[in-house]
């Protein structure tokens, strides 16, 4: 009846629209006589059907019922296949971070022995170019020593002969001084 009413005010407005022309008032009207008559063939044909029996009634509540217990397993079963992918998820999340971690570790232990070998290589050439340098640096003060003494003996030896020379003409000169006047 609604539809029916529906359909006329908007047949009304065209109506309205089109100035009222006659043609199109017979079309309004036989289309909401139309409308009238199909409304009261569905308000019929609903007090024609009889009411459903009580075993209908109960075999469609025993249904619902059995669907609504379907429903509740297949909530549960997805409920647990959900928690146990979740779980399986956790586990293989857990193992790639536990993976990855032992992998830096032993990232980390290689580099640090790599370093202290390096460290210990370069310390090993380091003493040893150390050492080779001390024992340049030894024979280079050796050398520079033994030329030292030895000018300075050398120089010893020449201001000590010098000095007897002195010594010696100081001693002539005193001698002949002392024989002028002793003679």
């Amino acid at each position: 009846m609604k539809k029916a009413k529906e359909r006329t005010v908007s047949d009304k407005e065209r109506v309205s629209a089109n100035e009222g022309s006659e043609l199109t008032e017979n079309v309004v009207a036989v289309e909401t006589e139309v409308a009238d008559e199909e409304d009261k063939a569905v308000a019929g044909e609903a007090e024609e059907k009889p009411v459903p029996l009580l075993d209908e009634v109960l075999n469609n509540a025993q249904k619902a019922y059995e669907a609504y217990l379907e429903a509740q397993r297949q909530v549960t079963r997805a409920y647990k296949e959900n928690e146990k992918q979740t779980i399986d998820l956790y586990r293989t999340t857990e193992q790639q971070v536990k993976n990855t971690c032992d992998k830096a570790i032993g990232q980390a232990l290689k580099a640090r022995a790599e370093a202290i070998e390096q460290a210990l290589k370069d310390r090993s050439e380091t003493q040893q170019r150390a050492k080779i340098q001390f024992m340049k640096t030894k024979q280079e003060a050796d050398r520079v020593c033994e030329e030292t003494m030895a000018r300075a003996l050398e120089e010893r030896d020449d201001n000590l002969e010098k000095a007897w020379k002195v010594r010696d003409e100081t001693m002539d000169q005193a001698w002949h001084i002392y024989s002028k006047l002793s003679a």
